[in-house]
C-alpha cells in the first residue's frame, strides 16, 4: 500500500468565438448552456475555436490548497485581456486585463470539474490574446480582483466586434506517480 500517494492537477480550456447574439437568444428561450451551445453550432454561428492547456499558476496552487481547507472561495470566473506576454509560473494576474465574468455553467464528473462563461459582443469587442481563471474571497466582476488560478494565450481579434465569445475550462485532478 502506497501512502504516500500524490494528486496533481492539469487545466484545459476551449475559447470559442460564435456570431453575437445567437447564444444569448437561445438562452432567453429557456434552453441550457449545454443546449444552447450545440444548438448554435447546428446553425452554424461557431466562427473560431481554440483548444489548448493552461498553466496553473504558483499562486493558482496555493489557492487550492486555501479552498481545501476551507479558507477561501472556490475559483470564480475567467477574464480576458490584451496582452500576449507568454504565461509563466510565477504570474499573479493578466498582463492587460479588459473583461470578466463569473461562470455561466458548472458541472463535475469523476475527477474532472467543467465551467463556462459567456462574453457578449459589447464585453469583448478588443483583440483577445490572454485569459485567465480567477478564484478566492476576492474575486468578483472588479477588473484584477480575486487570485489568479491559470493562465493561457488564445488570439481572436474581435475588436470590430461580431462575436460573442465562450471560455470553457476543465480542471482535471488526476494521481502523480
Amino acid at each position: 500500500m502506497n501512502l504516500n500517494s500524490k494528486i496533481g492537477a492539469k487545466g484545459f480550456y476551449t475559447f470559442t468565438a460564435w456570431e453575437a447574439g445567437v447564444l444569448p437568444s437561445i438562452l432567453s428561450a429557456g434552453y441550457s448552456y449545454k443546449r444552447a451551445i450545440w444548438l448554435a453550432g447546428l446553425f452554424g454561428a461557431k466562427r473560431k475555436v481554440i483548444a489548448h492547456n493552461n498553466l496553473i499558476v504558483t499562486a493558482g496552487y496555493a489557492l487550492l490548497a486555501a479552498i481545501a481547507a476551507d479558507e477561501e472561495a472556490g475559483l470564480w470566473g475567467i477574464a480576458i485581456g490584451t496582452d500576449a506576454t507568454a504565461p509563466v509560473v510565477g504570474d499573479v494576474s493578466l498582463v492587460a486585463e479588459t473583461a470578466r465574468s463569473a461562470w455561466t455553467y458548472k458541472a463535475s464528473a469523476g475527477a474532472q470539474i467543467e465551467r463556462s462563461i459567456i462574453l457578449p459582443e459589447a464585453s469583448c469587442s478588443v483583440f483577445i490574446k490572454e485569459a485567465g481563471v480567477f478564484g478566492g474571497n476576492n474575486a468578483s466582476t472588479t477588473l484584477n480582483s480575486g487570485t489568479l488560478f491559470a493562465r493561457y494565450l488564445a488570439s481572436y481579434d474581435n475588436s470590430g466586434g461580431g462575436a460573442d465569445i465562450t471560455i470553457d475550462h476543465i480542471l482535471t485532478y488526476q494521481a502523480v506517480p
